[in-house]
């Protein structure tokens, strides 16, 4: 059973309450299951090929219940408790796991306490950036970096920044490199151009870890077998403002390639937020109603680089928003819908 349905758990209880097999978990280790069988290209019998599943999340552990928050303490919990065995179900398939708005120390370290065994290398960004990376692979180095700009009060109460991890594939003795960010919102005020400037420090950082053979890697035979950065943008996928950071993220060079289509704006399979908002009044999220505009804010971008790092020649990537993730009340977890892509690599 659920968590949702004990709404009067103790702490102790949510620690070692299991989700259980409900439908809707089940629903969800199908829809994964079925996007990673199938193939992302089909090659020669004289390749080799290399694939990497990466999924990302908009947690919202964020406490407070006021517009843009996440909930009382006890609902972070229990939410917390139930997105990690959400999550937990589905590591047969994902390599690594980017997580945001991991603003609520409780809540993320019982998130992270209940996936260490199932992703057992684990790397925080610094305090009040809000952002994990969980990884079944070895990380080989970690770093961050914290945006020099920012406005209103995530200037004054968040530390948003970039997240990055060189995680080591032994079996191939490659490294797979996972960026996870998360750009200033428009909450306090409409902040276009502050995010333009933090997809310029975004794109120098990420291009300069990726350069780093302390970041990658001294040994002779590494190479990049994947690098992506992934995480919530707080931009509309498709508007003129992305038009105008996926330009300064590599125009037609396609440093950063979006692993996902724009699509149309009423096309519900590529749109992550709004799902749902928290209720003061019924203590737990409800869904939107149908009249609220909804957009895709949250990204998987594949790094496409040349020059003094070797990168294994990309084949195919693929991706998709999955349904948003939910209790077996069928009351949504997270405001945000996740991400999962895959990113295969050939070799002759």
């Amino acid at each position: 059973m659920c968590l949702f349905s004990s709404c009067c758990a103790t702490e102790d209880d949510i620690d070692e309450t299991d989700c259980g097999e409900c439908s809707q978990q089940c629903e969800f280790i199908e829809e994964i299951a079925h996007f990673c069988s199938s193939s992302v290209s089909s090659s020669s019998s004289s390749l080799r090929e290399t694939s990497y599943v990466f999924f990302s999340l908009n947690c919202q552990l964020l406490r407070g219940v006021c517009r843009g928050q996440g909930g009382r303490p006890s609902y972070l919990l229990l939410r917390a408790a139930c997105l990690a065995n959400r999550l937990a179900s589905i590591e047969e398939f994902v390599d690594a796991i980017a997580l945001q708005e991991c603003f609520d120390e409780e809540s993320t370290s019982l998130l992270i306490r209940k996936l260490s065994a199932y992703f057992p290398h684990v790397i925080r960004g610094k305090a009040k950036s809000g952002l994990v990376i969980l990884s079944k692979l070895p990380v080989r180095h970690s770093v961050f970096h914290e945006f020099k700009t920012s406005s209103g009060g995530e200037r004054l109460f968040f530390n948003k920044g970039v997240l990055g991890v060189a995680l080591s594939d032994p079996d191939e003795d490659t490294t797979v490199c996972m960026f996870n960010a998360h750009l200033q919102s428009d909450f306090w005020r409409e902040s276009r151009e502050t995010r333009e400037e933090q997809a310029k420090e975004m794109k120098t950082f990420v291009q300069k870890s990726i350069h780093s053979r302390v970041f990658v890697g001294s040994a002779s035979s590494d190479v990049i077998d994947a690098a992506v950065v992934c995480g919530d943008l707080n931009c509309i996928a498709g508007s003129a403002e992305y038009e105008k950071i996926m330009e300064v993220l590599g125009g037609e060079k396609q440093t950063f390639r979006d692993t996902l289509p724009i699509g149309d704006d009423d096309d519900e399979s590529l749109q992550t937020f709004p799902e749902c908002m928290y209720s003061l009044k019924k203590g737990r999220y409800v869904v939107v109603d149908e009249t609220t505009k909804k957009k895709r804010l949250d990204y998987i971008f594949e790094i496409s680089e040349e020059g003094e790092v070797k990168m294994s020649r990309r084949r195919k990537t693929k991706a998709r928003v999955v349904r948003a993730l939910r209790d077996d009340n069928n009351v949504p977890l997270s405001d945000h819908r996740g991400i999962i892509a895959a990113i295969e690599r050939v070799y002759n």
